[in-house]
C-alpha cells in the first residue's frame, strides 16, 4: 500500500460526486443546488490533491478533507440560514425548512435555502465516503454505492423522469473513478515501456465496453424490473402548450340538435358526479380564457392537498375525440391507455401522445379523486384563500354598476363563504332565466349586460357572472368546463350526453381549497353544502340532463354531485398505490446486487474453508497451497507446474512480497513431507497476507470475477 495517494484521484472523486447529483434535477426547480455543490466538492478535491502532492499520509489528508468539507458546509449554512436565530438555530431552521418543503411538496420542488443545504450535506457525505473508500481503504469498486445514491433517491421519487442518459452519467463517473484509482499513470503490472501503451489502451477499451454494456443493460432491463403499475403519463415531453378553447366545444354540444352519448360511468358511492375536463382562470374583457399549461408527468397524487371525500369512478368513453380526460375534481390518480400529462395548477389531464386527439375514442379508464365537500358550517366560516395563481384574482375593467350590484347582493354577509353563497342564490333567483338564445361568448360587456339588464343566458354566463362578482369581493375564482352528472340508467350506471356539457365556477377558500358552485338554475340544485335556493324547491338535487330549450327546467331529481359526506382529510400522498412499486423495486435491486456479489461471496467462503482451523498439518498445507494457486489465477498471474519450492522461486519476480511466498512454500513442504511434527498454524495468516498483496496489485474486477471458479 502506497502511504500517499495519487494526486489525480481526489479531483476525479470531486467530479464524480458532482455528476452523481445530476439525477436530482428531476426533483428540483433550477440549478442552484449544482452551483453550491460545485464549490463544496472543488474545495475538498483541492485539499486531497495538495495533500498527495505534499506527501501527506492518506489518513492525514483525509482528516484535512473532513475538516475542509465541514467548514464549507458550516459557512454555506450560515450564509443560507435566517441569521437571527443563533449559530445552532440557523442550522436547525435550515433543516426544518428543507424537510418541511420536501414533505409537503410534489416534485419538482422549489430549491429553497433549506433544500439546498440538505443537498449540500448529502454532497459532503457522498464525497467524504468516496474518499474513504478510494483513497484511505483502497476499495474503489465499492464506490458505486455512494455514487448511485442520488440516482436511487430520484428513482424512488420520480422514476418516470429518469432516462438512460442519466444513468450513463452515473455509470461513466464510476468507470472513470475506477480507471484513475486503479493505476492510470502507473502502468500496473504492464509498466514496461514496451507494454504500457497497449496496457492502457486495453484498459480504456475495457472501460468503454463496460460503460456501453452497463447503459445498454439498464435500457434492456428497466422495462422488466418490478416497478409497479405503469403510470399512464410516462414517456412524454413536459413543457408549456396551448390547447384549444373548450368553450367552443361547449357551445357546439349544447346547440347540437341530437343528444349524442359521450360516456357512461359508475362511482364507488353509487351517487352521480360532475366530470371536469379543464379550468379556465383568465378573466379578461374578451371573456374567460385558458392560459398556457406547464404539463407534468409525475407527482399527481401529491399535487393538491385540500380536504375532501374519496371517490373512485370507472368510465367508458364512446367514439368521442377529446384532448382532455374527463375526471372528477380533484383527481389523485388514474389508469388509462395512451400518453397523458397533467397541469399542476388546475389538475386538468391532457393527452400528449402522438395521436392525442384520438386517445379518448372508446377509451375505458378508472380514476380516483378527492372531491371537495365542506360542511355548511365550514363554508359559512371560510375566508378567501391565499397563495394561488394571482391571475385568479384579477378583476378587469368591469362596469361600476356591477360592483355596486355585488355590494348589494353580499350586504350583511360576514365571511367570504357567506358572500359566495349570497352570489349563487342571487343568480339562481327568479330574475334570471336559462336560455340558449344568449350570445355564445362571455365577454365583459356580455356578462355586464347579463347581470344588469338582460338576465338570461346559459351556463357560461352564469359561471362567468359568479366569477366576476366573487373576484370583486376578493375571492379567487375560475371557470370549470366539463359535464354534469348525466342520467342514471337501469343498471345503476350514469349516461352523460353532449347536452350534459356544462360550465360552473370554482372559488378558492382558506383551508377548503377550490370549491364548486352551481349558479345555473336549469341544470342542478345548489350543492348540499351551500344555502338552498331562496325561491326554488329546497330538496331537489342535480337534474341529470337539462333540456337545451330556453326556459324549461328539468324536474328529475338526482343525488348531489358533490357527494355530501362529512369531509375527511385527504389521504397522505405515497401511502397507497403511488408507493406500491417502491418495495418490489428495492427488492429487485437487492436481488441484482446479490447476483453480482455471488462470485465474490463464493470465492471468499472457499478461501476461508481451505484455511479453516482444526485441520491436520498435511490437510491445512494442501488447502493453503491450493488457495495460493487460486489467488494467482484470480489475479491473472502465470502459475508454473512443480512442487511448492520450485514454483515459488519461478514466480518470485512477479509478486509484491516474494519472501512471503517462499516462506509459505517452505511451510507447505515441511508440513507435507517432513517426518517430524510441524506446526502449520501460521499458514492461514501468511496466505491471507499474500492474498491481500496480490489483489492490491491486480485489476479491480479480480475479486468480483474470480477466474479460479471457472477453471483456467
Amino acid at each position: 500500500m502506497n502511504p500517499t495517494a495519487n494526486p489525480v484521484v481526489s479531483p476525479v472523486i470531486a467530479l464524480a460526486t458532482w455528476l452523481s447529483l445530476l439525477p436530482l434535477g428531476a426533483l428540483l426547480e433550477g440549478r442552484a443546488h449544482l452551483v453550491e455543490a460545485a464549490l463544496l466538492v472543488t474545495v475538498v478535491g483541492i485539499i486531497g490533491a495538495l495533500g498527495a502532492l505534499l506527501g501527506l499520509g492518506r489518513g492525514g489528508t483525509y482528516a484535512l478533507q473532513v475538516v475542509g468539507g465541514v467548514a464549507m458546509l458550516v459557512w454555506r449554512g450560515l450564509m443560507l440560514g435566517p441569521g437571527d436565530t443563533g449559530f445552532l438555530g440557523t442550522f436547525r431552521a435550515l433543516v426544518q425548512e428543507g424537510s418541511a418543503t420536501i414533505a409537503a411538496s410534489a416534485p419538482p420542488l422549489d430549491a429553497t435555502n433549506g433544500v439546498v443545504f440538505l443537498i449540500l450535506a448529502l454532497t459532503a457525505l457522498v464525497q467524504l465516503v468516496l474518499e474513504l473508500l478510494v483513497n484511505v481503504l483502497e476499495q474503489p469498486a465499492w464506490s458505486f454505492a455512494p455514487l448511485a445514491l442520488g440516482y436511487v433517491v430520484a428513482g424512488i421519487a420520480a422514476s418516470e423522469e429518469l432516462t438512460v442518459p442519466t444513468f450513463a452519467v452515473v455509470a461513466g463517473s464510476y468507470v472513470l473513478l475506477l480507471l484513475v484509482a486503479t493505476g492510470i499513470g502507473e502502468g500496473h503490472r504492464a509498466a514496461r515501456a514496451s507494454r504500457s501503451g497497449a496496457f492502457h489502451l486495453t484498459r480504456a477499451g475495457l472501460a468503454l465496453l463496460l460503460t456501453v454494456g452497463g447503459v445498454a443493460g439498464a435500457a434492456a432491463v428497466q422495462p422488466l424490473l418490478p416497478m409497479g403499475s405503469k403510470q399512464p403519463w410516462q414517456d412524454t415531453q413536459s413543457g408549456p402548450i396551448q390547447l384549444g378553447d373548450p368553450t367552443v366545444a361547449l357551445n357546439e354540444n349544447l346547440r347540437r340538435p341530437e343528444d349524442v352519448p359521450m360516456f357512461s360511468y359508475t362511482t364507488s358511492t353509487g351517487a352521480p358526479s360532475y366530470f371536469r375536463t379543464v379550468a379556465m382562470p383568465d378573466l379578461t374583457n374578451d371573456g374567460v380564457r385558458l392560459i398556457p399549461m406547464t404539463l407534468r408527468n409525475f407527482g399527481l397524487s401529491g399535487a393538491y392537498s385540500a380536504p375532501g371525500v374519496p371517490l373512485e369512478v370507472e368510465v367508458q368513453m364512446r367514439a368521442v375525440p377529446s384532448e382532455y380526460l374527463p375526471v372528477p375534481f380533484a383527481v389523485d390518480d388514474f389508469s388509462a391507455d395512451g400518453v397523458w400529462s397533467y397541469d399542476p395548477e388546475t389538475l386538468a389531464v391532457v393527452a400528449t401522445g402522438a395521436d392525442r386527439q384520438q386517445q379518448t375514442v372508446n377509451l375505458r379508464y378508472t380514476a380516483s379523486s378527492t372531491v371537495p365537500s365542506p360542511s355548511p358550517e365550514e363554508l359559512d366560516a371560510a375566508e378567501a384563500g391565499q397563495g394561488v395563481d394571482p391571475i385568479t384574482t384579477v378583476v378587469p375593467d368591469v362596469d361600476p354598476r356591477v360592483a355596486e350590484l355585488t355590494r348589494q347582493v353580499v350586504e350583511g354577509a360576514g365571511t367570504a363563504g357567506q358572500k359566495a353563497q349570497r352570489i349563487q342564490s342571487f343568480l339562481r333567483g327568479d330574475d334570471f332565466e336559462y336560455s340558449l338564445d344568449a350570445p355564445q361568448t362571455a365577454t365583459l360587456d356580455v356578462v355586464s349586460s347579463f347581470l344588469l339588464e338582460d338576465r338570461y343566458g346559459y351556463c357560461i354566463h352564469f359561471a362567468a357572472g359568479m366569477m366576476t362578482m366573487a373576484r370583486i369581493e376578493g375571492i379567487p375564482s375560475r371557470m370549470a368546463i366539463g359535464f354534469n352528472s348525466g342520467t342514471q340508467q337501469e343498471d345503476g350506471s350514469f349516461l352523460v350526453t353532449s347536452h350534459n356539457m356544462h360550465a360552473w365556477p370554482e372559488l378558492y377558500f382558506e383551508g377548503l381549497g377550490w370549491v364548486a358552485f352551481e349558479p345555473t338554475p336549469a341544470v342542478a340544485s345548489p350543492p348540499s353544502y351551500t344555502d338552498a335556493d331562496p325561491t326554488g324547491p329546497s330538496a331537489p338535487e342535480p337534474s341529470p340532463s337539462p333540456s337545451p330549450s330556453p326556459t324549461n327546467q328539468s324536474e328529475s331529481p338526482e343525488d348531489d354531485p358533490q357527494v355530501p359526506v362529512p369531509p375527511t382529510t385527504r389521504p397522505v400522498p405515497g401511502a397507497g398505490d403511488d408507493a406500491a412499486w417502491v418495495l418490489p423495486t428495492v427488492l429487485g435491486l437487492l436481488g441484482l446486487a446479490l447476483v453480482a456479489a455471488a462470485p465474490l461471496a463464493i470465492r471468499t467462503a472457499q478461501a476461508r474453508w481451505r484455511l479453516r482451523p482444526g485441520q491436520g498439518p498435511a490437510e491445512l498445507a494442501a488447502g493453503a497451497w491450493r488457495e495460493v494457486r487460486a489467488t494467482f489465477v484470480d489475479t491473472d498471474r502465470d502459475w508454473p507446474d512443480g512442487s511448492p519450492g520450485p514454483a515459488s522461486r519461478a514466480v518470485a519476480g512477479s509478486v509484491p512480497e516474494p519472501e512471503l511466498l517462499r516462506g509459505i512454500a517452505l511451510a507447505v513442504e515441511r508440513a507435507t513431507f517432513s517426518r517430524e511434527p510441524v506446526d502449520p498454524t501460521a499458514l492461514p495468516d501468511q496466505v491471507q497476507r499474500l492474498r491481500r498483496a496480490l489483489y492490491a496489485d491486480a485489476p479491480w474486477w479480480a475479486r468480483w470475477w474470480p477466474r479460479s471458479l471457472w477453471g483456467r
